[in-house]
């Protein structure tokens, strides 16, 4: 049942202050047609109990710290409302201001966005511009009329460009529409971002003074030893910022603006000094220097992952293992392909020949009619079938409806097939991975196969044999590109034994390829050569326990796709372009130079 308003309240380590935030609002629990969602991100402080107190109230333990924009977006999906209520949990508002915040979208259809008066200790909490680099000072200033300023108690409702996201109305279409937080972001600047493809899109953002709440600020935060800058975690407050600049107006306006603001410190910091003043600046200008002037937050979220994963490496684990797994069973039917299901039945015979353990081959369930039999020899030889959807079709252009009969199509028939039994995984991988979908579809999409009983195939490699089919689609004499897709897959491999050998990253990949005529002229080489490189194999299952880019709990919560930035950039948009540029223009002796045809990104 679709409900007016939906409270979203997302916590970390706030045992101490989400109670005083539910107490106030208590009142606004009494309608009917309001909820609240309590989304946990640390899980350690007995929120659950505190939360048993209140009626209407929903807990849900995320399963690690996941990010604010992340959990928003978990919370949205757990209720369909008219409005959404994003409110940090040192927030406080009562029901008589709620009702003001509702009342304005309720009179203005195209406003999308409403925050209202915070007062934060002794001073207004601020809304207008956003980060605007100088290279942009004269262009596309359209979104950015207005100047930073306080939202005053009383004060008339104003349209802005940007308000603070601790107590913030959205109204829920809207919302969905432009997909939700990029979860990307860890902490700050998820709103800024929400607010500017708002803007982008076409609604309103509006100040409303009438309604006055209270909030604390860095309650979540205040425990830890951290570096703080505007009352903010610095480190993830450049980040945040950082990305924002990147992802809005490109890498090169987002350096300037860095550039820019650490000089403008620099001179701040010698007049100080100069003139015997305070040294706020200096202070500042020190704490700016401690941390990376150029990395987002999924550049640091790796990082640390890399760290936290060594320290689980034993010496047991020190060979470096693959999980195989293909795609597009029983044979790949693009890149001007024809539809062979021999195809699997040959790569099936060198598996055999080389005794791999493990095998899972994700199946388009349309071609299951027909085929019956290669896959049941594939089940038969102890490997495992898994879930393609119905149509190899990309999810970013299906509904919710479409993809859920799309996937228990597909469902219907393994089971017939007797693909799964009760103690085998049920595999989920989605046609062309994720890429295209918005974190809040992906998020959206993720939960129904869950309910589904699937689990979500991730990948950490992949050879490109896609690429290389197409190609000897149009190029069937071409025997050079075997040798090229050979040499590739290897390196690729070679790569990930130097990241281990330093100890950089985790060692159980999964690599993902496809049922073509690539790989059944080159995979017996590939499988030989690894052997020789003394690469074990193992289970898709174990591979996931142990990815390198994720820790387990969080990738059970995201189930993204877990490519590591270091290794298989080629998955980047403009890493497939020049792909595409380079491949006809190279002769064979050219390919020393050029390697696998990998663009590294850092």
């Amino acid at each position: 049942m679709k409900v007016n308003l939906h409270i979203v309240i997302v916590t970390y380590k706030s045992k101490h202050t989400i109670e005083e935030c539910l107490n106030n609002l208590s009142e606004h629990l009494k309608q009917e047609d309001t909820v609240i969602t309590i989304i946990d991100n640390y899980g350690k402080d007995c929120i659950d109990q505190v939360v048993k107190k209140y009626k209407k109230v929903k807990y849900l333990f995320s399963g690690g710290n996941i990010g604010f924009g992340a959990g928003c977006n978990l919370g949205f999906l757990q209720e369909d409302s008219t409005y959404t209520l994003f409110l940090n949990p040192d927030a406080v508002i009562d029901n008589e201001n709620i009702l003001k915040l509702v009342d304005f979208l309720n009179t203005n259809p195209n406003t999308a966005v409403v925050g209202p008066c915070i007062k934060s200790g002794d001073t207004l909490q601020h809304s207008g511009s956003m980060p605007l680099p100088p290279l942009w000072l004269k262009r596309k200033t359209e979104y950015f009329k207005g100047s930073y300023r306080a939202i005053l108690p009383g004060s008339v409702p104003q349209k802005t460009n940007w308000i603070c996201g601790a107590i913030y109305l959205v109204r829920s279409s809207i919302y969905e529409e432009v997909g939700g937080f990029d979860e990307n972001f860890f902490l700050y600047f998820e709103e800024t971002d929400l607010c500017f493809r708002i803007l982008q899109q076409g609604s309103d953002i509006y100040a409303v003074g009438e309604s006055i709440a209270s909030h604390i600020g860095g309650a979540s935060s205040s425990e830890d030893n951290s570096k703080y800058i505007h009352g903010c975690i610095a480190e993830h407050y450049f980040e945040g910022r950082y990305y924002f600049l990147r992802k809005s107006y490109g890498l090169s306006s987002a350096v300037v603006y860095e550039l820019h603001k650490l000089f403008r410190l620099f001179l701040s910091s010698l007049k100080a000094v100069f003139y015997g003043k305070q040294n706020l600046a200096l202070i500042e200008l020190k704490t700016r220097l401690r941390y990376p002037l150029f990395r987002s937050p999924q550049q640091s979220k790796a990082s640390n992952n890399y760290k936290q994963t060594n320290k689980t490496i034993t010496k047991a684990t020190n060979k470096t293992a693959i999980a195989l797994t293909f795609d597009d069973a029983p044979s790949i039917n693009e890149h001007g392909v024809n539809f062979d299901p021999n195809r699997m039945h040959k790569v099936l015979g060198i598996l055999k020949k080389h005794n791999i353990p493990h095998c899972t081959a994700f199946v388009i369930g349309e071609f299951i009619p027909g085929n019956e039999e290669i896959l049941k020899e594939w089940l038969s030889a102890g490997y495992e079938l898994g879930n393609h959807m119905h149509h190899h079709q990309h999810s970013s252009g299906l509904n919710e409806d479409e993809f859920i009969k799309s996937v228990s199509k597909c469902d219907h028939l393994l089971n017939e097939l007797g693909a799964f039994n009760d103690h085998q995984n049920k595999w989920f991988r989605f046609p062309y991975l994720d890429y295209g979908l918005h974190d809040l579809q992906r998020r959206k999409f993720n939960m129904a196969i869950k309910k589904l009983g699937y689990r979500v195939a991730h990948a950490s490699l992949c050879f490109n044999d896609d690429l290389y089919e197409k190609l000897l689609a149009t190029n069937p004499e071409n025997s050079k590109l075997i040798s090229r897709y050979i040499e590739s897959s290897i390196l690729t491999i070679q790569r990930c034994l130097k990241f281990a050998k330093n100890g950089e990253v985790n060692i159980r990949h999964i690599v993902y390829s496809h049922f073509g005529d690539v790989n059944v002229h080159s995979l017996n080489f590939i499988i030989c050569k690894l052997n020789e490189l003394d690469i074990s194999w193992t289970s898709l299952e174990n591979a996931i326990e142990h990815s390198f880019y994720r820790n387990y709990e969080l990738m059970q919560i995201n189930n993204g796709l877990a490519f590591d930035p270091k290794i298989l950039s080629s998955n980047t948009k403009k890493s497939l372009e020049h792909f595409y540029k380079l491949m006809p223009k190279l002769d064979y002796k050219s390919e020393k130079k050029y390697g696998p045809y990998r663009k590294t990104f850092r």
